[in-house]
């Protein structure tokens, strides 16, 4: 089958419950249609999480809309929607977003009357306990497999021990704090917000600040590659090689993640929650919200600022500036001015007089 072939209106074919047809004129077969359908899709499909899709399969994205033109829906009762019912249809989506945004916004401002600091924290402890008992598990089932094979046999039999005991304290606390905070979903802030709530607005920032760093990587790795290749100064391009790599490392690990919904996200920080943890990599940290983890950041800014304070170098104080006796504006009329002078005269019998900004008479001691 050949795309020179011209197809009548009367071919009908189905395609995933619905008919299609070949307009008058096309020159696409059917299996061109469907190829160039599904590429449509899956380019429209990618782009909602990798907008940079779009630009890099344009040609085949103009291909594909070119295949598509040529055909149409086939079905007896099918009517293709006007313009303006499709405005219509948009009009109504954007009135039930606006009303499910004001419902949002009045549910939060209700129920910040019923933030309870002590279970938001509560909550957050909840939370950094539970990540450091799985962590506490996954060493246990490590050192029963044998990991740290230097380890001696008692020095490993304590170890156990001793994680055991802990992780026996941390579920208490964890039972402590479930009781407390009950359902952690209907943990407001402050501000009113659920959970769910920032979530959502964490998952548009993560997208938002992924694609950002991206487009950068993207724009900056040829030029890197350009001047590391070209660089004449044998420094300056191992400097650049280094930069290259860092650079290209970064991509890849954004490239790699998959699309997230919000329930994939940290509720206190724009970052999926599948990348708290204790050991880097593969985790990139714990929550800098969590309490213990939060305590002990601000321990360590206190002690950063504290050295940078001792390590500063002292300012000598600012030598007093020297200032005139007095300053004579100029305009004044001859007696005063005589008379003036006539008093600074004795006052300051060694005093000499010096011109100074704007055509102004300044009076200064004989040393100055």
């Amino acid at each position: 089958m050949t795309e020179s072939t011209s197809y009548q209106p009367k071919q009908v074919y189905e395609l995933e419950g619905m008919l299609v047809a070949p307009r008058l004129g096309a020159t696409s077969t059917f299996e061109a249609y469907v190829a160039a359908r599904a590429t449509f899709i899956e380019i429209n499909d990618d782009a909602r999480w990798n907008p940079w899709v779009h630009e890099d399969r344009a040609s085949e994205e103009r291909s594909a809309t070119a295949v598509l033109e040529q055909w149409r829906r086939a079905e007896p009762a099918f009517r293709q929607m006007t313009d303006q019912e499709v405005k219509e249809m948009l009009d109504e989506s954007g009135r039930r977003s606006d009303a499910e945004f004001a419902a949002d916004i009045a549910r939060q401002k209700r129920d910040r009357e019923r933030y309870d600091p002590e279970r938001e924290q509560a909550r957050l402890s909840l939370l950094e306990q539970e990540s450091i008992l799985s962590r506490q598990r996954e060493e246990m089932v490590e050192l029963g497999a044998g990991r740290y094979p230097a380890m001696s046999d008692e020095r490993r039999t304590a170890k156990i021990a001793e994680i055991e005991h802990a992780i026996n304290d941390r579920e208490t606390q964890i039972a402590t704090l479930a009781a407390i905070v009950a359902d952690r979903e209907d943990v407001v802030d402050e501000y009113g917000c659920l959970p769910k709530d920032r979530r959502k607005a964490g998952l548009l920032h993560y997208q938002l600040n992924r694609e950002r760093k991206v487009r950068e990587l993207r724009a900056r790795i040829p030029k890197l590659k350009t001047g590391a290749t070209e660089s004449k100064d044998r420094t300056e391009r191992s400097k650049l090689r280094s930069e290259l790599q860092t650079a290209e490392a970064s991509l890849e690990t954004l490239l790699a993640v998959p699309p997230l919904s919000e329930d994939d996200m940290c509720s206190e920080c724009a970052r999926p929650a599948s990348h708290h943890g204790w050991i880097s990599p593969p985790y990139d940290g714990p929550c800098p919200a969590w309490p213990g983890w939060a305590e002990r950041l601000r321990q360590a800014r206190e002690i950063l600022f504290a050295t940078a304070e001792l390590t500063k170098p002292k300012k000598e104080p600012d030598s007093q500036k020297p200032q005139p006796i007095a300053v004579l504006p100029s305009g004044l009329p001859i007696a005063e001015v005589i008379a003036t002078l006539s008093e600074l005269q004795n006052e300051h019998p060694d005093a000499i007089v010096k011109r100074g900004r704007a055509n102004k008479w300044e009076i200064w001691p004989a040393d100055a």
